[in-house]
Parts: C-alpha cells; structure tokens; sequence
C-alpha cells in the first residue's frame, strides 16, 4: 500500500491524531512519522484543526468503576483487586448499558470529530450531500469501525483501517426497524474506502430503531435475513 498519496496521508494523519489508529497501524505510521517530514506536517495540521474542539467539551469525572480500572492498569492497585473490580465494573456496565447515556455521549463526540475530519479534508472535489443523520458503527472496544452520512439522496459509508478485512466474508449493513418487521438489507459495506447508497424508502417510512452490520459469506446473505450479528448503532440526528 502506498502511504504516502495525499488522500493517504491525510486519513492516517487524521485517525491517528483521533485516536482511532491502533496496534500495527499506529506502529507504521509513528515509524512513518520519523521518516517523512511531510507525514509530521499533515499530523500537526490535523493537531491544531481538532484540539481548538476540545475547548468546548465539558470536564468530565470518571466513574468509581471506571476509575479503579485505570489504576488496575497502570499498576496503583494490586493485582488481588483484579476479581473483586471485575465483578463490581461488571455490575456497573449493565447498568449503564441500561440507560444508553453514556454511549451517547461517546457517540455525540466521536460523531462530532469525525464529521469535523470530514468537513475540511483538503483536496476534496464536487458538492459533498449534506448529512441529515449520522452513526458510528463500532466494535467492543469502541473503535470506530464504519461512518454512516445519511442525507437526502444517499447513506454514505466510510470503511476506517480498524476493519478487518477478509477474502473469506462480507459484512452486510442492515435497517432494523422498530415495528419488529424483518431487518431489511441495505447491501454489503466496503471493508475499506468509501460507498454510497441510494437513500432506501424506510429511511421515511418506518421508525428505524438500528442499524445492524453482520457477518456474511462472500457476496452478502443468501437467505434475505442477517447472518450472525456483529454490531449494531444508532442514527443521530444533526
């Protein structure tokens, strides 16, 4: 792969200055980094374009659970606390997985951040559609995995370099809506780069409870409906 085409550099440059470049990516494009002066410019534009953001964000204190489990991770608690914490930081998820504000929040500021990237990503050209509803597909870790733009015409989709990529399936992007119909497809989603998507009639016409990604064979479900499911998001709205 070529790192170094400018469309490149900016999306690298981007992700890692929002967090979202990790493991091996993160570890070529540091690497990168000490090698092209060019890589250190586009890093240090996206820099100073995003940190004037996070004057705007509140302070926020972590929970006890979460907390204790940063010092379990930097080594200031012993390593005795490890199931009694676990239980506790359990308990505690459950209960904010019941309440969604939480992951709100994380999605309202990753939403913000990423439609910011992609609102003044130089070398651009043509009339981008302005998005009406926005999500952020996510895995377990909360890494940003896709990024769904939905306006008038068209559902943008944007493959991040935390997808797995694969020979040996598809992911599939579904609506499931909030009647309890079956999910309906709205085809298989890049496992890089980008796809629009014509704007599908239940986007107007049903109350869209999530969207859906799951795991496929090559080419998608074969049956009409979701294989196994991965993960699922929320459309917000702008």
């Amino acid at each position: 792969m070529n790192y170094l085409t400018e469309e490149r550099k900016d999306a690298l440059a981007a992700e890692y200055v929002l967090g979202t470049l990790h493991g091996a990516a993160r570890s070529r494009f540091q690497r990168l980094m000490r090698e092209h002066a060019e890589i250190r410019e586009r890093v240090y534009y996206w820099e100073r374009t995003l940190a004037p953001m996070t004057e705007r964000l509140l302070d926020a204190v972590p929970s006890p659970q979460l907390l204790r489990k940063i010092q379990l991770r930097l080594g200031h608690l012993p390593e005795a606390a490890n199931d009694t914490e676990d239980a506790i930081e359990h308990a505690a998820e459950e209960a904010a997985a019941n309440t969604n504000w939480g992951w709100l929040a994380a999605l309202s500021t990753a939403a913000m951040l990423v439609l910011a990237v992609l609102l003044v990503m130089p070398g651009k050209q043509g009339v981008v559609p302005l998005a009406q509803q926005i999500a952020i597909i996510q895995n377990a870790q909360q890494q940003p995995l896709w990024l769904l733009e939905l306006s008038d015409d068209v559902l943008h989709v944007q493959a991040t370099t935390a997808v797995e990529q694969s020979a040996d399936h598809d992911y599939e992007l579904w609506i499931v809506a909030a009647d309890g119909r079956a999910p309906i497809s709205l085809g298989v989603v890049p496992e890089s780069g980008v796809l629009d998507v014509p704007r599908h009639d239940a986007f107007d016409n049903l109350q869209i409870a999530a969207l859906a990604i799951s795991l496929e064979q090559p080419g998608g479900s074969v049956t009409g409906l979701p294989g196994q499911v991965l993960y699922t998001a929320t459309l917000t709205t702008l």
